[in-house]
Order: structure tokens, then sequence, then C-alpha cells
């Protein structure tokens, strides 16, 4: 058998789901969670609609490395004068 990169993938990927079948099986051990990288717009909308949708049912961690999102949204107002850079940070 000769080793490529779809091998190596499909190989790792079943390794991976074998390894964390115990964990996922396991009845009565808390609430799923839910890691989500990124505060930008994609990331707290995924966040928000998944511990929203959920109910409380899942535990959702959101990650950002900065105490401040400066959203992209608005920026134009921003350069016109219209809105200070205050307004478009998101904590």
């Amino acid at each position: 058998m000769t080793l490529n990169r779809r091998t190596f993938l499909g190989t790792g990927a079943a390794v991976a789901a074998s390894l964390s079948a115990p964990s996922v099986l396991a009845d009565g051990h808390g609430k799923p969670r839910v890691v989500v990288i990124g505060g930008g717009a994609g990331g707290a909308t995924a966040a928000r609609y998944i511990a929203k949708d959920s109910q409380g049912g899942v535990e959702v961690t959101l990650v950002e490395p900065s105490r401040t999102y400066f959203s992209c949204f608005f920026s134009n107002l921003y350069i016109g004068g219209f809105k200070e850079i205050d307004d478009l940070g998101h904590t």
C-alpha cells in the first residue's frame, strides 16, 4: 500500500473518529460543547445561533484574541466623519 495524501487523511479521520467515539457515545456526562474560533461577524453569529437554537442544550465558547472586535460594517461612515471609531467596536 502506498501512502499518499488521500490515504493519510482517510486513515487520520478514521483514527480520530474511533478515538472520539467513547466520549460521544457516553451518556450522562454533561452537555455537548462547541468552541467557535474568531469573534468576527461569522463566528459571533454562529455562536449566537448555536446557543439560541439549542435552548441551553449546548455549551458554546467563543474565542477571540482581542477584547474589542472592530467590524468593517459602517466603516464608510467612520471615514466620512459620521461615526466615531468606538461605534465600530464590539466587546
